[in-house]
């Protein structure tokens, strides 16, 4: 049996030093991969987000951007840190909320006091048959 050499402090400090060093190393690692999923996945969401816009804008512009505020509301934290700027999505938010019209009119949100008053100017038709048409009859 043959005894190990004590060994000496600098080179115990240099092996914790080598020991910390890839603690690190793996530490930075395990953060890299775990952005880059994070990213794949507002990614993802992003794309998913759009392609359902997509598909709502067929059946419904005022849908279509209801649905796209809410969804960019509800996956916030997956589209903010990776995908676009908290300004940015916040800038979407607000754009998309400007095409949002109310109910069946198609018209921009706004209460009934003022529709009623912009159809009595003649502003806006509210009529499912005009009445240039009904008056033609």
């Amino acid at each position: 049996m043959t005894k190990q050499k004590p060994i000496t402090e600098a080179e115990r400090r240099q092996q914790l030093e080598m020991a910390a060093a890839e603690k690190r190393a793996a530490e930075a690692r395990q953060r890299a991969e775990a952005e880059a999923e994070q990213i794949e996945m507002g990614k993802n969401c992003y794309a998913n987000i759009w392609a359902q816009f997509s598909k709502d804008s067929k059946k419904s512009k005022s849908l279509a951007y209801a649905n796209l505020k809410n969804n960019l509301a509800e996956f916030a934290e997956f589209i903010v840190p990776h995908i676009v700027t908290a300004k940015e999505h916040m800038a979407l938010i607000t754009d998309a909320e400007k095409y949002i019209t109310g109910g069946d009119t198609g018209h921009p949100q706004e209460d009934m006091p003022s529709l009623m008053s912009s159809w009595l100017r003649g502003e806006i038709e509210l009529s499912r048959i005009p009445l240039e048409k009904a008056a033609a009859q």
